[in-house]
């Protein structure tokens, strides 16, 4: 059990990273075997190819309501 503020600081933000993993649907095999820096490193990039995506839907629905 964690002891410091730090520590709970450290296990929250852990904890978090791993849903937000299972949520963009990485499976448990995969997160379970990479360092929590790997985790960082793929959360961002799945949430940057989610951005890019939503971005991209975004101009197609403008262009398509401008009727171009």
């Amino acid at each position: 059990m964690p002891e410091t503020e730090s520590e709970y600081y450290f296990l929250d933000n852990y904890w978090v990273t791993v849903v937000g993993l299972l949520k963009m649907d990485v499976p448990w095999d995969l997160i379970s075997t990479i360092s929590d820096q790997d985790m960082v490193i793929l959360m961002g990039t799945v949430q940057a190819f989610k951005d890019y995506e939503n971005e991209q839907q975004e101009r197609e629905m403008r262009r398509s309501q401008m009727g171009v």
